[in-house]
């Protein structure tokens, strides 16, 4: 999140990685690979398919060879042991696995997602670029409903809705969109759901954080008590299935996001610097000393 410093593998001491998590380098120059990442399709399943495409220094696939296959657990991002691989393509994907960096299991939880980037692209959602590099949290349901989510008034947009001893939450989780950064971090809004006979409203009840290593805080309560508020936590995290899986791939939505607006902003920078044509009748900036529409632009 803001002001965290995203950490980096020494090059030095670990196969580069030229394009994150797309183009894998060898050590001792012993091959380029370009890696797919796709899933089965089935939600139960944890298993990521990896294909390492050999290529030339071009980026070209290299004739007459063929992909190396093997699959991995999205969770752990350790070896499916699968007994049709061979030692050399084993070693070969364990290599990738010790020394993949914060990008590459991003990307790599991305491809397992399989509907993230056209969900990406189906967001209205643009963000600033200096919000991106400082880290500024985004609601997954803001992200979903380009800039509505809870804002909008309408508590069907949340993004958990839960019962607890009769009281109903809505839980907006919120992510640090700067793909650089790696805080690991959700940040957590809880809301409690207030009927009467006419309208339905939201109480704000407390703010806490979960991050990936499990460790979970309540960071401030409003209409209830720090010990309840631990209970509804904890009530919320049974609630959803495979919380850290849950998690991950939302954060790599809102990453992606932030990438994305990255990439957006500098190309509406490049364009704002775009030089202009002179005018006809100013002098030629060629240094001839003639008007443009006599020189250069004639």
């Amino acid at each position: 999140m803001k002001d965290k410093q995203a950490k980096r593998s020494n090059p030095q001491e670990a196969p580069v990685h030229e394009t994150p998590g797309v183009i894998f380098k060898m050590p001792d120059d012993g091959g380029r690979y370009l890696i797919h990442p796709t899933s089965c399709g089935n939600p139960d399943c944890n298993f990521c398919h990896l294909a390492f495409v050999p290529i030339d220094k071009d980026h070209k696939p290299l004739p007459n060879q063929k992909p190396v296959c093997g699959s991995i657990d999205i969770d752990t991002f350790e070896l499916f042991p699968d007994v049709d691989i061979s030692p050399e393509d084993k070693s070969l994907i364990e290599t990738y696995l010790a020394t993949i960096n914060d990008e590459g299991r991003l990307f790599l939880t991305m491809g397992f997602t399989g509907e993230l980037q056209e969900r990406v692209q189906l967001s209205l959602l643009s963000l600033e670029p200096q919000d991106v590099l400082e880290g500024k949290l985004i609601s997954y349901s803001d992200a979903t409903t380009g800039g509505a989510g809870m804002k909008s008034g309408m508590i069907e947009t949340a993004s958990f809705k839960f019962q607890h001893n009769g009281q109903t939450y809505f839980v907006d989780d919120n992510y640090c969109p700067n793909p650089k950064c790696d805080c690991r971090e959700v940040s957590l809004i809880f809301l409690r759901e207030e009927k009467d006979s006419q309208h339905s409203s939201l109480e704000d009840c407390f703010d806490a954080s979960w991050k990936f290593s499990g460790k979970t805080e309540i960071e401030k309560t409003f209409s209830v008590s720090k010990m309840k508020a631990k209970e509804i936590l904890a009530a919320f995290l049974e609630f959803v299935p495979h919380v850290e899986k849950t998690f991950r791939k939302r954060e790599g939505f809102i990453k992606e996001v932030g990438r994305q607006s990255l990439l957006q902003g500098k190309t509406t920078k490049n364009k704002s610097q775009k030089k202009t044509k002179p005018a006809r009748n100013s002098l030629c900036p060629c240094g001839s000393g003639k008007k443009y529409k006599k020189c250069c632009g004639g």
